[in-house]
């Protein structure tokens, strides 16, 4: 896995610093949240997070990581419609 790579580590470390100052304390719309890997960082410091994936699979996998945090909301959508999406979001987020 990409994250797990020793070179990637600096950036990744870089990346989750940025993150959390950019989204802090904000109600964030994830798109095309994947296996949760930035959904769990990001929940350490925003106030909510809404994370979406088309495919159900990772979203199950998602889930199964972060079933305890009540401020992360899982929803099957499509990134290009997002039709299922409601809400006030403060900021968004999509990494591929």
């Amino acid at each position: 896995m990409t994250y797990e790579r020793p070179e990637r580590q600096t950036d990744l470390k870089t990346i989750r610093i940025l993150l959390k100052n950019l989204l802090n304390e904000h109600h964030v719309l994830e798109i095309a949240c994947g296996t949760g890997y930035w959904t769990k960082i990001i929940s350490s410091v925003a106030k909510s997070i809404t994370a979406t994936d088309i495919n159900n699979e990772v979203l199950k996998i998602a889930k199964n990581k972060l079933i305890k945090l009540k401020k992360v909301t899982f929803i099957q959508d499509d990134s290009y419609s997002l039709k299922k999406i409601r809400g006030n979001f403060t900021a968004g987020f999509a990494f591929s």
